[in-house]
């Protein structure tokens, strides 16, 4: 069967992943084409997707032999390649339909099914929360210098002094990336905040699950406190139905925005497979898979098969 495999970056954080894997398996789906997915473990990101969320769908990350000298990044037009047995992709964004569309991946993923280790973490800290509650965001170990330029922690405490300001009630979950940045925080409001422990073990399974739980947290809060660019907050509100106010500290988006944006469409393209590469899983440290023995393992599958020239 004809299939579309999308294949993640090595290097891509949990809410790429997500939006990617996602609007991929919608192609998929809408071409009726079977859907596999290639998801790398590093060292900076140890967990599978169902060590995260409940996922029917192949895993291939150590399996997958290639069928095709060639893969795509974008996705418009794709359809006039239907001849090709895979369509593998890559990117570090959802991408589009064959019409050059968004795909509705926020409604899949808010579909998607917690692992119980995430959903107890979201129940023990939903008891200590009110109904009620501003949720901060506050990324440092992974942000990337705009975003921490943009959205420094002097931003965050005088935004939250200013809640706390116009009503003595406010509440202040956390979510923070940091035991200095999280401590100085509680700190600074006591009595006022609660959040989840942080695991040492920076993308261990453990750590990405107290993240995940993070999101689903962020998205039932009533505004969240958001970094600059973040694509992990920008989950959060989209787990939630983006239901409340949506801060960084250029601007404020309101709530009911459509969370899916115009994106950059590009027509689709043949790129050599050799410019392709992942991390096989198979070990915990990683084992790079590079485009010259993609190329090794087609010409072996290919040996007396017809193909591209």
């Amino acid at each position: 069967m004809n299939k579309v495999v999308a294949v993640n970056k090595p290097a891509m954080g949990l809410g790429n992943r997500m939006r990617f894997t996602l609007s991929c398996l919608l192609l998929s789906k809408e071409v009726e084409r079977q859907f596999e997915y290639i998801w790398p473990i590093s060292p900076t990101f140890k967990p599978k997707f169902t060590d995260l969320w409940y996922f029917k769908e192949l895993d291939v990350t150590d399996t997958y032999t290639p069928q095709e000298k060639y893969f795509f990044t974008h996705t418009k037009g794709i359809t006039q390649y239907s001849d090709m047995s895979d369509w593998l992709i890559q990117s570090e964004e959802q991408i589009a339909d064959p019409a050059g569309n968004q795909y509705d991946w926020v409604g899949l993923l808010q579909k998607l099914k917690p692992v119980p280790a995430i959903r107890s973490r979201v129940t023990r800290m939903a008891k200590k929360l009110p109904s009620d509650y501003v949720a901060v965001n506050v990324r440092t170990q992974v942000a990337p210098p705009a975003s921490t330029e943009e959205s420094p922690l002097d931003w965050y405490l005088r935004r939250m002094h200013e809640l706390v300001d116009n009503n003595t009630n406010t509440t202040f979950f956390l979510s923070c990336d940091s035991d200095e940045v999280q401590e100085r925080l509680m700190r600074e409001f006591p009595g006022r905040t609660e959040a989840q422990a942080i695991p040492s073990s920076f993308g261990s399974v453990e750590s990405v699950q107290k993240a995940v739980a993070d999101l689903y947290l962020l998205g039932r809060s009533s505004l969240i406190l958001a970094p600059f660019g973040s694509s992990f907050a920008r989950l959060g509100w989209f787990l939630g139905g983006s239901k409340q106010p949506y801060e960084v500290s250029k601007f404020t988006v309101a709530p009911g925005t459509p969370a899916i944006p115009p994106g950059l469409v590009q027509e689709a393209e043949l790129i050599p497979i050799s410019k392709l590469n992942w991390v096989a899983s198979s070990n915990t440290g990683g084992t790079k898979v590079n485009g010259s023995r993609v190329i090794a393992a087609l010409r072996k599958r290919l040996q007396s098969v017809g193909h591209r020239a």
